[in-house]
């Protein structure tokens, strides 16, 4: 159990990439950082200028935010009362992921954009995309870009190749809004979870 827990309700939750810590995004505009070898323990709280709707590591001693203040912050886990604004979108952002592999954070909002970015370099995005809608989740493999959207939306991408197009663009298989995406260990498919409770299995090719 999380000590003390969060004060309002939770929008996502990140484990570190090889130490026990856990990031948990809140909606009473905070990032909290806590121990996840067993105790719970609340190590620090980051504040942010609105409810923080998605996190993710850099690496272990670096984080990103994001939320409802259009504004992405990298902070740094040995200093926390520092930020540093990497770049915004024009609407509020829903996702955040990093790709160990090519260095780039990408990132999702309300404003239908799918913006990478080098985090080591402060001001525009090295790369944009236009999606269906609204973007409600995202995931990577090594390779791929998934990104779920309003509409019922699902689009891929290569982020090897990210101004050749989307690798397939398609209908969710449920019927509702979709909640939540992410990828099978191997890339070759993925899960996707509606608001209705559901969840289906997707593959990559549509004849598997």
């Amino acid at each position: 159990m999380l000590q003390p827990p969060p004060a309002d309700g939770v929008a996502s939750v990140r484990f570190a990439p090889s130490i026990d810590l856990l990031m948990v995004s809140c909606w009473d505009a905070t990032l909290r950082l806590y121990d996840a070898s067993g105790q719970g323990r609340l190590l620090c709280t980051l504040p942010v200028n609105g409810p923080a709707l998605d996190s993710c590591f850099l690496d272990n001693s670096h984080a990103v935010g994001v939320g409802l203040d259009q504004t992405i912050r990298v902070f740094d886990l040995n200093d926390p009362s520092s930020a540093t604004v990497l770049g915004q979108h024009t609407a509020a952002i829903k996702c955040a992921n990093y790709s160990p592999q090519t260095n780039t954070l990408f990132t999702g909002g309300w404003d239908s954009k799918v913006h990478a970015w080098d985090p080591r370099r402060a001001g525009a995005p090295s790369a944009s995309l236009d999606v269906p809608g609204k973007v409600f989740s995202m995931d990577l493999s090594d390779t791929k870009l998934l990104v779920a959207t309003a509409g019922r939306r699902i689009a891929c991408h290569d982020v090897r190749n990210l101004g050749g197009g989307a690798v397939f663009e398609r209908e969710s298989s449920l019927k509702y809004q979709t909640r939540a995406l992410r990828f099978f260990p191997d890339g070759d498919g993925f899960a996707v979870a509606s608001i209705e409770g559901r969840v289906a299995i997707e593959y990559l090719d549509p004849d598997w």
